[in-house]
């Protein structure tokens, strides 16, 4: 079992070196014998040689890395050399967020690019959920009615417009709290006794010009079209190849002037 990931290294050190912190369910499994945090097989990766080996070792090892949404890290260069393995599992763990590589693979991606090149999904993809440390909706309600003074408002900002949506009802039918959830490149200014909203060219915009999630599902058809290109005789799609080649550039350049986030920054 190989970790590669140098915060998970360092944060492993630190645990171990201070035992003093441990909580009481940890002390009980020391008590039997168990040590938590390393054992006879684990190893871990110092240096990015040494993680560019892993892929050229044999089969039958665990490798953890990160990042856990496999858009950045050690993780992008094993699932480069593993998804198109048959043979190969990737665990992903915790919550994968729209739009990114992890939650592509997680919807069932046939081929993803993987740092500029064209990678098939033959892996077996499977997740864990349960490992997320996120608070869930009765935590975040319950953390709010702990407060002394209740806030004047509630600003949603993290998560799917679907759960944020989701929680501003439920905050507001069982607290009576105000809530707001922001829109694309929104800009809220607050003051001791008041609050503003506006967003780039526009006064009191409440809606996003650009929604993120739209963006994200842009992605995921133009993954679903590379596959069906992928699929399809040169010869067949030559001439219609050619044609789509021209649409996207006409829409490129229509959206030149615009400030839409480039196909990178989906990724």
């Amino acid at each position: 079992v190989y970790v590669d990931s140098p915060l998970a290294t360092r944060a492993t050190e630190v645990f171990i070196k201070n035992p003093g912190y441990y909580d009481h369910e940890t002390w009980e499994i020391l008590k039997e014998g168990a040590v938590p945090l390393t054992f006879e097989n684990l190893k871990f990766v110092r240096t990015v040689d040494d993680s560019k080996e892993l892929n050229m070792k044999a089969k039958g090892s665990i490798i953890i890395s990160a990042s856990g949404m496999c858009d950045a890290g050690r993780i992008k260069h094993h699932l480069k050399h593993n998804l198109w393995r048959p043979e190969a599992c990737v665990l992903l763990v915790g919550y994968q967020a729209e739009g990114t590589l992890g939650r592509r693979l997680l919807e069932g991606a046939k081929w993803v690019k993987i740092l500029g090149e064209d990678v098939a999904v033959r892996a077996r993809i499977e997740t864990i959920s349960a490992y997320s440390a996120h608070a869930d909706q009765a935590q975040l309600e319950q953390w709010l009615r702990s407060f002394s003074t209740r806030p004047q408002r509630v600003f949603l900002v993290h998560g799917e417009e679907d759960s944020r949506s989701a929680l501003a009802e439920v905050l507001s039918q069982r607290l009576g709290l105000t809530t707001h959830i922001p829109a694309w490149e929104e800009t809220v200014e607050l003051t001791a006794r008041s609050m503003s909203v506006t967003a780039p060219g526009h006064e009191a915009a409440q809606e996003s010009p650009y929604p993120i999630y739209d963006f994200a599902q842009l992605r995921r058809e133009l993954d679903r079209l590379e596959e069906a290109l992928k699929g399809s005789s040169d010869a067949v799609w030559g001439l219609e190849l050619e044609r789509l080649a021209d649409e996207i550039t006409d829409l490129r350049r229509a959206y030149t002037t615009k400030a839409l986030p480039t196909r990178g920054e989906l990724e």
